[in-house]
């Protein structure tokens, strides 16, 4: 390759500065396509190239190309040559840490985090006012916790909105499990809510902020209260079912007169022990979700009913894992004698648990 480059640049000198439509360089097609030996040999040509902008998208040098790819490697290289070279922004007034986390680029981001010049780049602002932790909150799935721990980030810093990361994150449009979590993360390290932020700081709201856009983004939407009435239904069936199974308890009761009479006949069989539990571990957990929704339909403010929605969803899918054992353990001890068709019973009773944990593992990532 590095004798290939070396015949075209003799030939055509000016050729490793040319764009194309897009303003991209020979480098800038290397970093995206991840070509770590062409980007090294044309560094090594002429190392200027690192400097070219892509007028046409963004202003994006190859080393802001190689980071919305994650191509570390590249990244690497370019600054081997160019060790200033990440002090350059996009148009739109963006750094290579906002990129990272922009696109979600994990390795990318903890490369930027280890450099001794991230304190330059930790707190600047883009066009918008943003620093990467204001992007890092209002992005789903990634994990940056290093970036809030981070010494040197300001975690009440506002944008041009007048918002800090805690607004960011506390109002999305979507509420998630991870965005409690990042919520969690932020105040522990010691961010607040700011001035956008009059319904936790409890102040006058700014002239420029209506009050009906906030408490539109504090309201609870229709689609929220239909779920959890659906949800409400299915915690009361499991209920009913758990309520009644504890009455109509396998294998019956004992009817004979002597010491024993009205006792499950079966009470000494470690299976309808299990039964028992189970069906009253479901019975209690359906019982507390219709309670956490019945108390949710009070809360006009959409964080607290999340948080009471989310505690019923748990306990909802506990009390179905033990419905679903009670019925299994339920029907061995009634099928002990038929041991291989018991063994059945359970396995295809079983399938249940899988599926319960990808859906919910789905759910909840």
């Amino acid at each position: 390759m590095a004798e290939i480059i070396d015949v075209l640049l003799k030939k055509h000198p000016t050729l490793i500065k040319e764009v194309d439509d897009f303003g991209w360089s020979a480098l800038h097609h290397a970093a995206i396509r991840g070509i770590n030996k062409l980007a090294k040999e044309l560094l090594k040509a002429d190392k200027s190239i690192a400097y070219i902008v892509a007028e046409k998208d963004n202003n994006k040098t190859a080393l802001h190309v190689a980071t919305c790819k994650g191509n570390v490697k590249i990244m690497k290289k370019i600054l081997t040559y160019c060790p200033d070279c990440w002090e350059m922004v996009t148009s739109d007034g963006r750094n290579i840490l906002h990129l990272a986390v922009e696109f979600k680029k994990q390795e990318a981001f903890d490369f930027i985090l280890k450099k001794s010049w991230v304190g330059n780049l930790i707190n600047q602002m883009d066009a918008e006012g943003n620093t990467p932790l204001h992007v890092y909150a209002a992005t789903p799935d990634f994990y940056g916790s290093d970036l809030v721990d981070h010494p040197q980030a300001d975690k009440n810093v506002v944008n041009k909105k007048n918002m800090t990361p805690l607004d960011v994150v506390g109002y999305s449009d979507v509420y998630s499990v991870r965005q409690n979590a990042v919520m969690k993360e932020l105040t522990k390290n010691g961010a607040i809510a700011g001035f956008w932020n009059p319904f936790v700081r409890g102040i006058d709201l700014p002239s420029q902020t209506k009050k009906s856009d906030l408490e539109k983004k504090r309201s609870i939407p229709t689609d929220i209260r239909k779920i959890a009435d659906t949800h409400m239904v299915v915690a009361a069936l499991i209920t009913t079912v758990a309520f009644a199974a504890g009455f109509t308890i396998p294998g019956g009761y004992d009817g004979n007169d002597g010491p024993n009479k009205g006792l499950a006949n079966l009470s000494r069989k470690a299976a309808f022990k299990v039964f028992i539990i189970t069906d009253t571990l479901a019975m209690v957990c359906s019982a507390a979700a219709i309670f956490l929704y019945f108390i949710g339909a009070s809360f006009v403010d959409r964080l607290k009913l999340m948080h009471s929605f989310l505690a019923a969803v748990i306990l909802v899918i506990v009390a179905m894992g033990a419905m679903v054992i009670a019925f299994m353990t339920g029907l061995y001890t009634v099928l002990e004698n038929s041991l291989e068709l018991a063994i059945i019973e359970c396995v295809i009773c079983s399938f249940c648990f899988p599926v319960f944990y990808y859906s919910v593992k789905r759910a909840f990532s």
